[in-house]
């Protein structure tokens, strides 16, 4: 079929040299975590994750020697071997979004301790002329942009991360597609490109709408990739101090046409496995590169038998001691608790607590309070390991625009909460309104 990317149709994505294998297919060995045969993958060299069966099975058919297992908190574990030289590669699943994302990296980099973990997968291209359906794009800079603020004329402030990718990974992608031949049954049916040097946007948003997309486009200019779990894994990847990077495929423009390229995963899928298995398949090339490893606790030093005997001595002198003078001590005197007489009329109850009632499992939306119109929102964000979601609120007085935001809060009704009882106080300290 000939190419029509302009319109609503979109020409079939060419045939592969081999054929993916399906779910059926999927299910090597499987052994318990203990045993030897599991330990002796351990620690790994390569952590791969993906969000979609195409893009599991995708990893998967690049992978020799094949068995898995149970890991607690990770879920199935894939562990297999890239080229001849036996790179140790494992392989799992996450769900969609930056959340997901940054928990399942914690999680499977401290048991498994990989030298990098990749994401790898599908993306959209937010700029047709430059990447097109079937190029791999790779994150040689990660741009987020879910964390903005919006002025009060309405427009956007992103305040997201730009951040380089990890150090040796940044050298290893500049020749990434070195060597790379795409597994192409005919080879002159596409030339499948890969962008070594872009901008990866990610976002908690799976768009397929074409305002969104060039909105997206308009405050990043320079993003070619679009896709869900970078940040999560940037976060991680920060946090934990290891290599990481997204690879991903594009599948998709992003406008309004998802379902129509549809059969462009699979191969999307397979284009970005092929370049991480071109980058990763000598040993040699991560031979140096540290594994992650756990920081280690502070030891606390066990005193011998004399010290120990010195020290139970010295607690039962002090608290003889103790009890010694509790029992000659003159007890205090007691103070005669003063309680106010109930007042004859009750009182009256708070309206700011009556209108924060009223806004409870909202996350948005415009009330009444005291004769003014306050609007209110919440949003969430990726924050940290111990608080990996927070929620930020914002309430503003319409007729004035004074406006307060709140961050960093548990639930989104303390979010909404804080900001609306701020900005009452505020309203209050303007003299707007009355106590």
């Amino acid at each position: 079929m000939s190419s029509c990317e302009s319109s609503q149709c979109v020409s079939s994505p060419p045939e592969l040299n081999f054929i993916l294998p399906t779910q059926k297919e999927i299910g090597s060995p499987h052994y318990e975590w203990e045993s030897k045969k599991i330990q002796s993958q351990l620690p790994g060299d390569i952590l791969l994750i993906t969000a979609t069966d195409y893009e599991f099975n995708s990893c998967y058919s690049y992978m020799k020697e094949k068995i898995r297992t149970w890991c607690q908190n990770v879920g199935i574990v894939n562990f297999g071997k890239f080229g001849e030289k036996d790179v140790k590669v494992s392989l799992i699943r996450s769900k969609m979004g930056p959340l997901p994302a940054l928990i399942v990296v914690k999680n499977a980099t401290e048991h498994l301790q990989p030298k990098v973990v990749l994401f790898v997968g599908i993306c959209a291209s937010l700029n047709q002329t430059k990447a097109k359906l079937g190029d791999v794009v790779i994150s040689a800079k990660l741009a987020t942009y879910a964390s903005k603020k919006v002025t009060a004329d309405g427009t956007p402030e992103h305040r997201g991360v730009r951040a380089n990718v990890s150090r040796n990974i940044a050298q290893l992608i500049l020749s990434a597609a070195d060597g790379w031949r795409p597994p192409l049954k005919h080879t002159s049916s596409i030339d499948p490109k890969v962008h070594c040097q872009s901008v990866m946007l990610s976002g908690p948003e799976l768009v397929d709408n074409d305002d969104r997309r060039q909105e997206l486009l308009k405050y990043f200019p320079d993003a070619i990739g679009l896709e869900m779990e970078g940040e999560g894994l940037f976060a991680a990847g920060h946090e934990l101090q290891i290599e990481w990077a997204v690879i991903k495929g594009v599948s998709d423009y992003a406008d309004g046409r998802k379902k129509v390229t549809a059969d462009w995963q699979p191969f999307a899928s397979t284009m970005a496995a092929s370049v991480v298995y071109n980058m990763f398949k000598y040993p040699d090339v991560i031979k140096h590169w540290p594994h992650y490893r756990k920081p280690r606790t502070t030891e606390v030093s066990v005193p011998g038998s004399q010290s120990l005997r010195l020290l139970i001595g010295c607690a039962l002198a002090l608290l003889i001691a103790l009890l010694v003078y509790m029992s000659y001590s003159t007890p205090p005197p007691v103070v005669p608790r003063v309680v106010p007489a109930e007042s004859s009329t009750s009182p009256q109850s708070a309206p700011i607590q009556q209108f924060l009632d009223s806004i409870a499992g909202t996350n948005k939306g415009t009330r009444v309070f005291n004769g003014r119109t306050i609007k209110y929102s919440v949003s969430g964000r990726i924050h940290s390991f111990k608080e990996p979601w927070v929620y930020d609120a914002t309430a503003t007085d319409v007729e004035t625009g004074v406006f307060v935001k709140k961050k960093h809060f548990d639930t989104e009704d303390e979010a909404i909460f804080a900001a609306v009882e701020d900005l009452m106080k505020n309203l209050k300290e303007r003299k707007i309104i009355k106590d």
